[in-house]
């Protein structure tokens, strides 16, 4: 913490804390787990829809012979 920084939080009665790197890095890793979790669930429906269209493709080409091509 600077000295400017460290008088101006006692001219406004505030309180400041200094944090060690590992309180950091485990805040900002907790933050982008929480981003990555909810990413995931909104791209879930996404890939369920992609997965199906997949599936119905490969059955296509299973019904039409292995040596057919879809476009």
């Amino acid at each position: 913490m600077s000295l400017a920084s460290s008088r101006a939080a006692k001219q406004h009665g505030c309180v400041l804390q200094t944090l060690e790197l590992r309180q950091v890095v485990g805040r900002d890793l907790e933050m982008m787990a929480c981003v990555g979790v909810e990413l995931v669930q909104r791209q879930a429906p996404c890939l369920q829809l992609l997965t199906g269209e997949l599936e119905a493709e490969n059955g296509l080409r299973k019904f039409r012979g292995p040596f057919t091509w879809l476009p």
